[in-house]
């Protein structure tokens, strides 16, 4: 098996104070060991960042929030329920109306970036890294992932509906 090359690239960082309200984003050059998500890592930190708008009520309330979890049970079994999803499926589909609202989730292992992902939580809901699309929408698997993103981001923000 042969070892992902590493690179360098621009990438957004940022910076974690003492507290979740405080995340300031600048740029830096960074070395990437890897972008692979990896079965056997033990992520120790997701940064999540909500964007889009309510469509409830005609209210078009600003959603946005980006929230720091570094509780390593959370964090693992988001990653690991993020690696077991299954691919979208082929062929046409119907989904629901997209209302925009979406999810980034960056893992970490300390300060090794693992794995970028972003999640459309409403339409056809799926979940993409690496350029593939996986399904959340159907399945164990997607209702899994599901139910942790709901239990992370409700324990940690105010009541707002994930999708």
């Amino acid at each position: 098996m042969a070892l992902p090359k590493a690179f360098v690239g621009t990438m957004l960082g940022v910076v974690i104070a003492t507290t979740l309200a405080t995340v300031v984003p600048r740029t830096r050059n960074v070395i990437l060991r890897t972008l692979y998500p990896l079965p056997t890592a033990h992520p120790t930190r997701v940064i999540i960042t909500r964007s889009g708008m309510s469509p409830y009520y005609n209210s078009h309330r600003n959603l946005d929030f980006t929230l720091v979890v570094t509780n390593s049970k959370e964090v693992t079994a988001l990653y690991h329920d993020i690696l077991q999803l299954t691919p979208f499926p082929s062929g046409s589909i119907h989904c629901p109306a997209d209302m925009g609202i979406d999810y980034t989730m960056i893992f970490y292992e300390e300060h090794r970036l693992l794995l970028r992902a972003s999640y459309d939580a409403t339409g056809c809901q799926g979940v993409t890294y690496q350029n593939r699309s996986y399904w959340t929408a159907d399945g164990s698997e997607g209702a899994q992932f599901r139910h942790e993103l709901r239990a992370i981001v409700g324990a940690k923000r105010f009541s707002l509906p994930l999708e």
